[in-house]
């Protein structure tokens, strides 16, 4: 995939432990759409990361999915790449669940959605959709292939609230509660 840079990464900088420090700029948006040649390499490369992962563990007791792999590949579905619209401010680097959970609080129009998406490789992703499913991906601007699991702002606002850190699915401080069932009224179903 060829990107064309937009406009130059602009640094900011965070408050940890009471000290100001800088950080890395932002990612720069792509300026093309992968080719759909691209896309679809990149969706094969999902599936077969999901399945791979999927049957590598054996389910627990007390568990419905063996894997969050497994919990996303038969709770999600494909979504479109799309470039990120111009009134969408840039996400951080590295903060894509933050940055996801903010834009659909913000913005009635998108929900959020937790899942895998791949640029160079599979990865535990959060972006928005619109309503006809476009990915609207504050932090990367677009990759190549997005698989992922919709979930309710209701869901995702308590969830976060209750932890005090962003991400659903990989929720191990509280035992992975959406391996062990899936919440009524958390998942928007596919």
């Amino acid at each position: 995939m060829n990107y064309v840079v937009l406009e130059k990464a602009k640094p900011y900088f965070r408050t940890r432990k009471g000290k100001q420090e800088f950080v890395r700029g932002y990612v720069s948006r792509a300026a093309v759409l992968p080719t759909p040649q691209e896309q679809e390499m990149g969706k094969e490369s999902l599936m077969e990361y999901l399945k791979g992962v999927s049957g590598m563990f054996p389910k627990r007791e007390g568990f419905e999915y063996s894997s969050m792999e497994e919990f996303i590949l038969k709770n999600g579905k494909f979504y479109e790449p799309k470039e990120l619209p111009k009134d969408i401010p840039e996400g951080k680097v590295k903060d894509c669940f933050m940055n996801a959970w903010h834009l659909a609080i913000d913005r009635p129009d998108l929900t959020y959605v937790e899942g895998y998406a791949s640029s160079i490789i599979p990865v535990l992703h959060a972006w928005c959709v619109d309503k006809q499913g476009n990915v609207i991906d504050p932090t990367w601007g677009t990759g190549k292939a997005y698989y992922g699991v919709l979930f309710t702002k209701d869901y995702i606002m308590k969830t976060a609230m209750r932890r005090k850190i962003f991400g659903i699915i990989d929720n191990y401080q509280e035992g992975y509660p959406l391996l062990k069932e899936k919440p009524k009224g958390g998942v928007i179903e596919r």
